[in-house]
């Protein structure tokens, strides 16, 4: 069975509005994908922000550790001593547990890069 012309013009005028609304859509999505990528550009930067301002505040601590924060320092990384008693004797240090937990993260962000950021 053929079409008649005006069916087929019909169908052409149909395909017309579908790819009008088609290109619409490619339009609102490639616009979507342009701001959450510069949003994201915009997190990154803050960041990187935060992270220098860490290094600064950092950088020149004379007895920095990896595994005890600046200042701390347990015979067992990140552990309270028993002679702080038995109420922390034995117990993880929460500023020691949170310095690890930002210098792995900080060597995530660097890609490896270290404190220096070389």
């Amino acid at each position: 069975m053929s079409m008649s012309w005006e069916d087929m013009a019909d169908e052409i005028e149909s395909m017309r509005e579908q790819l009008k609304v088609a290109r619409s859509e490619a339009v609102f999505h490639r616009d979507r994908v342009e701001e959450l990528e510069a949003a994201a550009l915009r997190e990154r930067a803050a960041i990187q922000e935060l992270v220098e301002a860490a290094r600064d505040v950092f950088r020149n601590e004379p007895d920095l550790d990896e595994d005890d924060a600046p200042g701390h320092c347990h015979v067992v990384p990140g552990v309270w001593d028993k002679s702080n008693g038995p109420a922390k004797g034995g117990m993880p240090c929460g500023l020691c547990q949170a310095w690890m937990r930002f210098r792995a993260a900080l060597a995530k962000f660097d890609g490896g890069k270290g404190e220096s950021g070389e």
